[in-house]
Order: C-alpha cells, then structure tokens, then sequence
C-alpha cells in the first residue's frame, strides 16, 4: 500500500488507495481505490485521559461514516488509541461492540 498524503500538494493524486485526509469521503462512487480513516476520538488519534462522553463519536456517527463509505466503494479504518499501559478504554470498547 503506498501512502498518497506525502509530501505537499498531493494528497489524492497517486497511491494504491486515496487516503486524501481524515474522515475522507467523496459521498459518490470512485473508479480509484480509496479509505476513509477516522478515529471514534473526535479531536485525538491517541487516547487522551480527560476525555468525556461528549468527545467521542456516538454509535449513530460511527455507522453513518460506516455505511455511507461501503456504500459508495470505499474501504474504512476506524483508529482506537489504547492507554498508556497498552489497554482499550470502556467507551472504545463500548463503541466497538455496539457495532
């Protein structure tokens, strides 16, 4: 898989996959390769310890990103920022089990 976000100015120009940016959906069907990379973080791709309830995607957001990136031939990659002693936080588990 060759990376398309190196370097600048370039992003969606080149690469097995069309990476382009985070959240990367082109709401239509694409003859290119392409991923929508997302974290269940709304504002880290780390886990960050201060987080609340409100920081995180809701199932709801996290099938919509599903649904409408399989649906117009896109691959999906959800992130999931383990703690520090290499664990899943409760709400990551929770939201990958709701799925």
């Amino acid at each position: 898989v060759v990376n398309d976000r190196w370097g600048s100015g370039i992003p969606c120009q080149h690469g097995d996959f069309y990476t382009c940016s985070d959240h990367y959906n082109p709401g239509h069907l694409v003859t290119h390769k392409w991923e929508n990379c997302f974290t269940i973080d709304k504002g880290s791709w780390g886990y960050v310890r201060t987080s609340s309830a409100n920081d995180y995607l809701t199932i709801e957001e996290i099938l919509y990103q599903i649904i409408t990136t399989v649906s117009t031939g896109g691959n999906v990659l959800i992130n999931v920022g383990p703690t520090s002693y290499g664990k899943i936080a409760p709400i990551f588990e929770e939201r990958l089990r709701q799925m």
